[in-house]
């Protein structure tokens, strides 16, 4: 909701362009990660590697219920995560650049401190930073088979 669903938006935009609009996996979308409504998503769609796009505190709720149902990541299942903090976990992921972040935000703020711009903004105004990418150990590493599938894949969505 924060995002205005960016990740799911890029997600299924993509999925459209490069498999067609049935190619997509549906999304699972969870407030908190409980076990039963992932196991039953897991179990019928099979994917190779969940893209798990929330809060970060709920990363450990994560890796409990794969834990506890003997999912080992990143042998059964892969796992990247986009959220705030994902350093000290043991997830491969993109993560949010917080020192550039502040660094922006001053510059931003100190900026309309000057100009004596107070107030709501007329025009406001989005800036973005781009996320640093993580490699934890939730992702298996891409062997030249690998390669060979991803080719036959692409090859097979341009018809």
């Amino acid at each position: 909701q924060r995002s205005a669903r960016a990740c799911s938006s890029a997600y299924l935009g993509w999925c459209e362009q490069r498999l067609g609009p049935r190619g997509a996996l549906p999304i699972l979308r969870i407030e908190r990660v409980a076990g039963s409504p992932l196991l039953a998503w897991l179990r019928k769609h099979r994917p190779d590697v969940l893209v798990y796009a929330h809060v970060s505190p709920t990363l450990e709720d994560l890796r409990a219920v794969l834990k506890a149902h003997r999912i080992k990541v990143p042998g059964d299942l892969g796992v990247a995560a986009v959220t705030q903090v994902i350093a000290l976990t043991p997830f491969s992921g993109m993560q949010q650049n917080h020192p550039i972040m502040g660094a922006r935000m001053v510059e931003l703020l100190a900026s309309l401190v000057m100009a004596l711009d107070v107030g709501f903004p007329a025009h406001p105004r989005i800036e973005m930073v781009e996320s640093d990418w993580i490699e934890g150990g939730s992702l298996r590493r891409r062997g030249a088979s690998d390669r060979v599938n991803l080719r036959a894949a692409r090859k097979a969505s341009s018809r």
